[in-house]
């Protein structure tokens, strides 16, 4: 029985795939069943085997052979990383406010440094001569 459950859990794959093709041959043969219920049954076996895929991946996740001290020491190492990056972050976000907070120096014209004697223009209005 436990050589049957380890098959059975090496190839969830093949196994879904086998009951699903069980169920459309016994659904199309003596159940009458045509496309729609088809399209239904194919949906289902989509939905199924992204729940096995998902149930793989959590398994590897959660599954680790690692020691439990490995794992706090490289915790810590993590959370001690992340306290660097919020104390970079905040230097940065510092250094921001003081540069936003200076006045802002006007940078002089390209005409002014063509021609540094500017003409001022006449009260009247009229070219100068």
């Amino acid at each position: 029985m436990t050589k049957i459950k380890e098959w059975i859990s090496d190839r969830p794959y093949a196994v879904a795939g086998g009951i699903f093709l069980g169920l459309a041959i016994i659904g199309v043969n003596w159940l009458g069943w045509w496309q729609d219920e088809l399209e239904v049954l194919l949906i289902v076996y989509v939905i199924v085997i992204v729940g096995i895929r998902l149930d793989d991946i959590s398994r590897k996740i959660g599954n680790s052979k690692t020691p439990a001290a490995t794992q706090t020491d490289e915790t810590q190492t993590i959370l001690a990383k992340l306290d660097e990056i919020a104390h970079a972050l905040k230097v940065i976000n510092h250094q921001l406010a003081k540069l936003t907070a200076a006045p802002k120096k006007q940078a002089p014209s390209a005409d002014s440094k063509k021609n540094p004697q500017q003409k001022l223009p006449t009260e009247n209005n009229d070219p100068p001569a």
